[in-house]
């Protein structure tokens, strides 16, 4: 509504709807979340909404977040007065590392940085070396048993996307990336575009681009292509992803 902080939106809508699900489940059943960036707009961290990383970290906290959420960075998430070796740094006192992973059940988690910052929001789509180097090691490192991998970030690996389901290779090391999981079954987590798609990547990974919880930025519930605004909800069974 015009007049109305988005702060206030993000908790009357999202926030709300997101109780309402976590509520409707059966007792017990545990939730997280993955937030794949732009939880802010650089532009607007100083002027009057103050819309800072670290406020929203404080709407969350006061809205009554229910589940416990990872986070990716967004383009949008980074300082656009400076390049990437300090741009993230405002990030990172807020919501801490740019790349990492953990275990839940039976299926390994990864969140990446895939934009090589330059500031005033240019960037280009790539995961940089250092971060390659990491995922080697961090997937040796893994038990073998572990066989499944859902892979969170920001930027979508694809473009182009066609309704035959073919696409253009967006990331610049798109090969490399993919190459890392051979033998691995794969899903790839991104957002970015504020609309919805899905496409199939060899035989072992599926990416999937989800809508934007803020639609078309607050000003429409509807995202780009006309879906609604909205949380993804995945049901995880095992090494069952749906």
């Amino acid at each position: 509504p015009k007049g109305e902080l988005d702060s206030t939106t993000f908790r009357r809508t999202y926030l709300k709807a997101l109780r309402d699900y976590v509520k409707s489940l059966p007792a017990g059943v545990p939730v997280y979340g993955m937030n794949l960036g732009d939880m802010t707009q650089e532009s607007h961290w100083t002027n009057a909404n103050k819309a800072t990383l670290a406020n929203f970290v404080n709407v969350c906290e006061r809205g009554g977040m229910p589940i416990q959420t990872f986070h990716a960075i967004g383009n949008h998430d980074y300082c656009h007065k400076v390049a990437d070796d300090t741009a993230d740094a405002q990030y990172k006192a807020a919501l801490g590392p740019t790349y990492y992973s953990f275990n839940l059940g039976s299926i390994h988690y990864i969140v990446l940085d895939d934009m090589v910052y330059k500031g005033a929001n240019s960037y280009a789509a790539r995961i940089d070396d250092r971060q390659m180097e990491w995922l080697r090691r961090d997937l040796a490192a893994m038990d073998p048993a572990v066989r499944d991998v859902v892979v969170g970030m920001h930027v979508p690996t694809v473009s182009g996307l066609q309704t035959d389901g073919s696409y253009k290779k967006a990331l610049e090391n798109f090969d490399e990336f993919y190459a890392l999981f051979a033998g691995y079954n794969l899903t790839v987590l991104s957002g970015h575009w504020h609309h919805a798609h899905s496409v199939r990547i060899g035989d072992t990974a599926s990416e999937y681009i989800l809508p934007a919880v803020c639609g078309t930025w607050w000003y429409e519930l509807l995202c780009n292509d006309g879906t609604p605004a909205a949380f993804t909800a995945f049901t995880v069974d095992g090494t069952s992803v749906s």
